[in-house]
């Protein structure tokens, strides 16, 4: 369903829009105001990102996995396309390789993902949605083959 919003900067229209974006079976909201919307971003990417998977698992692929990993560390000269995280990189480059040491779960290079990623076209994983720990799991000798 497509929804307008009008007057979606007052606080009921706030809450309208606040649910429309959380609602599944919304999948366009236009929301018109006088001022700018103060709203949460990362909640509309991880919709969009949540539906885009939703979607990719239902097309008629042998298999689909999608990979969601944490922090990842960029490695042998790869770069982000966002300024403001090669400044997060050169700032914390130290510290990603002892955080990668000390919290596997949470931390990936990009050569671990870029690996990861092949092992999965070439023997499949356990599971369609693989987080930051999955991913390690498929690094890890013996337990890469669901």
């Amino acid at each position: 369903m497509k929804i307008i919003i009008f007057g979606a900067t007052g606080m009921v229209g706030q809450g309208v829009l606040r649910e429309a974006l959380n609602a599944d079976d919304v999948s366009q909201v236009l929301a018109v105001g006088r001022a700018p919307l103060a709203i949460n971003q990362s909640a509309m990417w991880a919709r969009v990102k949540r539906r885009t998977e939703q979607d990719l698992l239902a097309l008629p692929f042998k298999a689909a996995y999608m990979f969601r990993p944490g922090v990842i560390q960029p490695l042998h000269g790869v770069r982000s396309k966002t300024p403001a995280y090669n400044i997060f990189y050169t700032l914390t480059g130290p510290l990603l390789s002892l955080a990668r040491r000390l919290l596997p779960r949470h931390v990936l290079s990009t050569e671990e993902l870029g690996v990861a990623m092949l092992e999965v076209v070439r023997h499949g994983a356990p599971r369609a949605v693989l987080e930051t720990g999955d991913i390690r799991e498929l690094l890890t000798p013996g337990k890469r083959r669901p």
